[in-house]
């Protein structure tokens, strides 16, 4: 018997919003990958940088808001709201993109088997990769709202460790200190999206005080200025771009993304409280996964095939309006009875 929910939480709606908007700024500043040391390819970077967080807290809100889903529904009605609001959605919105790609010729069909492959390989829109480890972390909830008690508290910390210790650590050995080993060492935990939906409920759970912050804050700043100074740096001595910190499951991005999530939980938003307000940022938080299902049909022909549309105003008041056009798109889209169930 589904339960009564709970109260939205307003800073996990902001942190929608802004992990939206922060997807949409980071494929507006795409040109970063293709190294020229002038003033655009070091703004891209920094845009890169600054918003390098919003694929994990995007993780991380999974384990916020859905480690404890025991507590509102069961089990089949969680498996069932992951289907409709997130896997029928991508699935639609695959088909689309594939018979969109196919009569435009960017993708050419052979076989069946080759269509399939495009499915379960990411092979129809790039930048729904996200969703294959979100939906692998969705089959791991079920097992992980067990330990939401206080007795299973120590053993997701061991999870996170686990996690975040290979991910933030041994990850790095083979290519930066030439140590190598059997990934068959370690436990199939160490998986960094599986420390996010970890880290997620955990600093959504914890209470921290003002040094624990300040000591999260901290990280969250060296992370920033190891990542731009480290991609600055070693780009320019191989003449091409480094992507050594640029791993959404990295230490840098670990470190940004619970900076982040932190700050948003214990900010004071308290002149955000009034009821209209609160019903616009509800709305917002509403359009994010729509705005992520559909950006690149904006974005692509305005900037990624248009060289020189990779200005600064492209990666700042570009990425305000194609993420504005987007939410208005899903708005309007919601209205129609028909179609609005494509938007979740």
């Amino acid at each position: 018997m589904e339960k009564k929910e709970p109260k939205r939480i307003l800073y996990i709606d902001l942190l929608n919003i802004a992990a939206c908007f922060g997807v949409v700024v980071l494929h507006c500043s795409n040109t970063v990958f293709d190294y020229r040391l002038n003033h655009t390819w070091i703004f891209s970077l920094l845009m890169q940088v600054a918003f390098y967080w919003t694929v994990p807290i995007f993780v991380m809100l999974s384990g916020a808001t859905l480690m404890n889903y025991r507590e509102k529904y069961s089990t089949k009605i969680y498996f069932k709201r992951r289907f409709i609001h997130v896997i029928g959605p991508f699935l639609i919105w695959s088909t689309v993109f594939l018979i969109w790609k196919l009569c435009t010729g960017e993708l050419v069909w052979e076989s069946w088997k080759t269509t399939v492959s495009w499915y379960l390989g990411n092979g129809i829109e790039s930048i729904y990769w996200f969703f294959y480890p979100l939906f692998g972390m969705y089959l791991l909830i079920p097992v992980f709202s067990m330990l939401t008690g206080a007795g299973g508290k120590k053993i997701l910390y061991y999870i996170l460790m686990i996690a975040g210790g290979y991910s933030c650590v041994l990850a790095y050995l083979p290519d930066h200190f030439q140590i190598y080993y059997n990934a068959a060492l370690f436990s199939p935990l160490a998986n960094g999206f599986v420390g996010y939906i970890v880290l997620g409920w955990l600093l959504s759970k914890e209470n921290l005080g003002k040094k624990m912050r300040c000591l999260i804050y901290g990280i969250g700043v060296l992370c920033f200025a190891l990542m731009f100074v480290y991609t600055l740096l070693q780009s320019g001595r191989d003449g091409t771009f480094s992507y050594t910190f640029f791993d959404s499951s990295g230490l840098t991005a670990y470190g940004m993304a619970a900076a982040v999530f932190v700050w948003f939980r214990y900010h004071d938003w308290s002149f955000l409280e009034k009821e209209k307000i609160r019903r616009t940022i509800k709305t917002m938080s509403g359009a994010s996964f729509g705005i992520y299902l559909i950006q690149m049909r904006i974005i692509a022909p305005l900037i990624w095939e248009n060289p020189e549309h990779n200005g600064i105003r492209w990666m700042t008041v570009g990425a305000v309006g194609i993420y504005l056009i987007c939410m208005a798109i899903v708005f309007i889209v919601k209205k129609i009875p028909i179609l609005r169930r494509v938007f979740p």
